[in-house]
């Protein structure tokens, strides 16, 4: 497994990352020292509460580091190969809003 990048963003509650087109990664609590966080696909959903420093492996190819936890917010770095685009949610929206206007 060759890690092209990694991504790290801070995401509050009820706050998503896109992974590819099919999997969301939302931010469902913070408490003092966990995060619960809610993995949704097409066809799958789980949900795993973790702790600074813990790993989340997707597959043979993405993983998820939690980095910090601090009030409401959970510092989260995406590690995935270079053709799987990750983004913030609202990022995601803007990008497919722009190519929907291009095609029309």
């Amino acid at each position: 497994m060759e890690i092209k990048k990694m991504l790290v963003l801070t995401r509050r509650e009820r706050e998503i990352i896109t992974i590819g087109d099919d999997l969301k990664v939302t931010i469902i609590s913070v408490r003092r020292k966990e995060a619960e966080i809610g993995f949704f696909s097409k066809n799958n959903v789980r949900y795993v509460v973790r702790k600074k420093g813990d790993e989340i492996l997707l597959g043979e190819d993405i993983k998820i580091v939690i980095f910090s936890i601090e009030v409401g917010k959970v510092k989260i770095g995406v590690s995935a190969p270079k053709e799987i685009p990750v983004h913030r949610k609202e990022v995601y929206d803007r990008i497919n809003k722009k190519l929907n206007l291009e095609e029309n």
